[in-house]
């Protein structure tokens, strides 16, 4: 889980969400994914044309989408256009919040990895207890945890 003592942020200029969740399925599967904003709109759960809204393990959250990080790797290339961005969270986990914990969102044309973190989207990763994050647009922002994940990604992304 990320914590203020252990966030672990890197900017990818050339890569894309879609292009992360190809290349690290294992960034995804396993949690629920929190989609917070899909093609610059925020509210995601009245996306009417995502292959995903319906499906039987998707569920609305407020404004916003969430699935299983499985379904949400199967579609990722026809999800995530651009300016999107995700939270992952523990199974479940998301019922026990409140959807008011997004205030805003930080796809990467409002801020970049390579400069200070926003003080809010600190706030959101940690309250809402995300084990990892992702947004893009104009690059890629990408949260985790550890340095050990952050550095797959790394690694994924660099081959």
């Amino acid at each position: 889980m990320i914590t203020r003592d252990s966030i672990y942020f890197d900017y990818f200029p050339d890569w894309t969400l879609a292009a992360l969740i190809r290349e690290c399925p294992w960034f995804v599967t396993g949690y629920d994914c929190i989609l917070t904003c899909l093609d610059s709109n925020p509210r995601t759960g009245l996306w009417p044309d995502g292959p995903i809204l319906n499906h039987g393990n998707s569920s609305r959250f407020g404004p916003y989408l969430v699935a299983p990080g499985e379904l949400i790797a199967e579609f990722a290339s026809q999800l995530f256009s651009g300016f999107d961005e995700v939270f992952i969270v523990e199974r479940e986990s998301w019922r026990n919040l409140q959807p008011t914990i997004w205030r805003e969102h930080w796809t990467t044309e409002r801020a970049h990895a390579d400069g200070p973190l926003p003080e809010d989207l600190v706030r959101t990763l940690t309250e809402s207890s995300a084990v990892r994050y992702a947004a893009d647009g104009d690059g890629l922002n990408v949260a985790c945890g550890s340095a050990e994940e952050i550095a797959r990604v790394r690694t994924a992304i660099a081959t």
